[in-house]
């Protein structure tokens, strides 16, 4: 049924409901079943009792969003907010991301220095054209 366990973990699933100590079975990399696992066995069994499970979690102030175009000598700083559990970002270059290939869940929220841009490029445009 499932190839692996997480048992015992405080399971908080984002709805902002009370986390609940229960199993977690995967299979695929996809959660298949929370609850009450003990009959159940599986091909990779972990003890997470006093960790907390989630299905992800959301950055909404980062500072990482350009990490992907550091050297490949640097892992541990590319991977470093996904080996945390963030699986969503919240970044400014979210279309420089993209376009270079990476693959992601994120959202765009651009800073006030590349609206500031954009505008004042923009105005600066205007008042030559007058």
């Amino acid at each position: 049924m499932v190839s692996t366990i997480l048992r015992g973990g405080l399971v908080l699933d984002g709805t902002g409901a009370q986390g609940i100590v229960a199993d977690v079975g995967l299979s695929d990399g996809r959660i298949e079943v929370v609850g009450d696992l003990s009959g159940v066995r599986a091909e990779l069994e972990l003890d997470v009792t006093g960790r907390v499970v989630a299905p992800g979690f959301v950055d909404v102030h980062t500072h990482s969003d350009l990490t992907c175009f550091l050297p490949g000598d640097v892992e541990d700083v590319r991977l470093a907010a996904v080996r945390q559990g963030v699986t969503t970002e919240v970044v400014d270059y979210l279309h420089a991301l993209t376009s270079a290939g990476a693959r992601l869940h994120g959202a765009a929220d651009p800073s006030f220095a590349t609206i500031r841009v954009l505008v004042c490029d923009r105005l600066e445009l205007w008042r030559k054209r007058w």
